[in-house]
């Protein structure tokens, strides 16, 4: 077994894509924006899904259903962001910001200090939520990165 901040490291990731091809070969992934603990900049990084975010609209693929054990073993706590940060403005694609639930028994995130100069402790993860049925997630594109940096940042 690895120490936490090994996995927030770039070894760590690699790894984790690792697992990802043996473990969740054939399951629904989902990718979301990473700021770990040791690596120097946020990263894509695919996430697997309990059941499919495209099924029928009763079906689920929520927040809660992306399998996040392996980088928050300390739990999770979800902030949603619905409006564009600073301003009342609606955004049509939500965010979720995933932090760790007990960030006093994480280690420090170098990536969020690094980046903003702010001390967190613990794993970032930014999810995008779909514009059609916002209760489910979808995947964030590279284009979106500057913008989650201000999500993040606030």
């Amino acid at each position: 077994m690895y120490s936490q901040p090994w996995y927030g490291s770039t070894k760590g990731l690699q790894y984790w894509r690792h697992q990802l091809v043996v473990e969740h070969c054939g399951k629904k992934q989902v990718s979301g924006l990473l700021y770990a603990t040791n690596i120097d900049r946020p990263r894509l990084v695919k996430f697997p899904v309990w059941t499919d975010p495209d099924n029928p609209p009763d079906a689920s693929g929520w927040v809660g259903d992306v399998d996040l054990k392996h980088w928050f073993p300390h739990g999770t706590k979800y902030v949603r962001v619905d409006n564009l940060p600073g301003t009342r403005r609606a955004l049509k694609n939500r965010f979720t910001v995933v932090v760790s639930k007990l960030p006093g028994r994480a280690p420090r995130n170098n990536c969020v200090l690094e980046s903003f100069a702010r001390l967190v402790r613990g794993n970032v993860l930014v999810l995008r939520h779909s514009y059609r049925l916002p209760e489910l997630v979808t995947n964030i594109h590279s284009s979106e990165r500057q913008f989650v940096d201000l999500i993040v940042d606030q």
